[in-house]
């Protein structure tokens, strides 16, 4: 069960397994782009190219559904970034219900993990499945592994590196499931922590934190929903920055560089911009921003 890209590498793990798929559960197809036209999401595009049964429920208290997957007789029901779903399903197969969570639980837990790792400087994460039972990320924990976080990673890139670290750890945890380990370890409820979903003001750079917070900021949240500030009233989504030391002016003041480089002085030092996103543009590099844009010492983003 399962819908966006990062859970697209855990079904080729289960493909390649010694075990088999009975069937992929993923949300319905939704109209996309400006024909909106009827398109799946990844998980069910990449079942689909397997010649998977498919099963779309548009609700996951749906009687159809739920006789559907007595129907199926699954063994084993493995969720990676799917919805919630309710007690009467998890309990269905004979060796339960398991997810996978980017985070050492029950380090955040909730939505967004990698976003809060990232917002909070971390230098390290993990990445769990766990037993899926009536509260939100808090069953027992079966396996874990570590994972990275690159002084340059952002969402985008740590996601997609958790994902396949994450595929392996589902083989595994499959794999000791089915040789009958069905017990886990409780989650230390001592060290709880929580990674809510990501907001439209959590989006808004604030220019008075220090230039790591702010660089941290900005990367937890690229390439979506991306970060943001205002120029002349206009919003302008920041996608990458570097650090600087630059001290002038006060917080969210501008200097230009040769024309080459923009500075934003932050609360603690400064930040380059490196790539951004103007309302009603395309993406484009600081230097491109700069040719067309109209700035002058002393200009505030607000």
């Amino acid at each position: 069960m399962g819908n966006p890209d990062f859970a697209v590498p855990s079904l080729d793990a289960l493909i390649n397994s010694r075990h088999h798929v009975v069937a992929v559960v993923t949300s319905p197809d939704k109209p996309q782009g400006r024909g909106r036209i009827l398109s799946g999401l990844p998980v069910t595009k990449r079942a689909s190219a397997l010649g998977l049964k498919l099963i779309q429920p548009f609700s996951m208290n749906d009687p159809i559904f739920f006789n559907e997957l007595l129907d199926i007789n699954a063994d084993i029901y493995v969720v990676v970034a799917f919805k919630i779903l309710p007690q009467s399903i998890i309990q269905i197969p004979k060796f339960g219900s398991i997810n996978l969570h980017p985070s050492y639980l029950p380090k955040y837990r909730g939505p967004a993990p990698i976003q809060h790792a990232l917002i909070n400087g971390e230098n390290s994460t993990g990445i769990t499945t766990f037993q899926l039972s009536k509260g939100v990320d808090t069953g027992n924990i079966l396996l874990d592994a570590p994972l990275v976080i690159f002084p340059n990673d952002n969402s985008g890139n740590l996601s997609k590196r958790a994902s396949f670290i994450g595929a392996d750890l589902i083989f595994r945890t499959v794999n000791l499931m089915a040789s009958g380990f069905d017990s886990g370890k409780p989650q230390d409820n001592n060290r709880v922590s929580y990674a809510p979903k990501i907001n439209s003001s959590d989006q808004r750079i604030d220019w008075t934190r220090t230039n790591v917070e702010v660089k941290n900021k900005i990367r937890a949240l690229s390439p979506y929903p991306g970060a943001y500030t205002k120029l002349g009233g206009r919003r302008l989504r920041v996608g990458k920055v570097s650090l600087s030391f630059h001290e002038f002016g006060t917080p969210a003041n501008l200097a230009v560089v040769k024309k080459s480089s923009l500075i934003v002085r932050c609360g603690s030092g400064s930040v380059y911009i490196e790539e951004l996103h103007p309302e009603g543009k395309k993406p484009m590099t600081a230097r491109q921003f700069l040719a067309g844009a109209k700035l002058s010492e002393g200009d505030y983003f607000d």
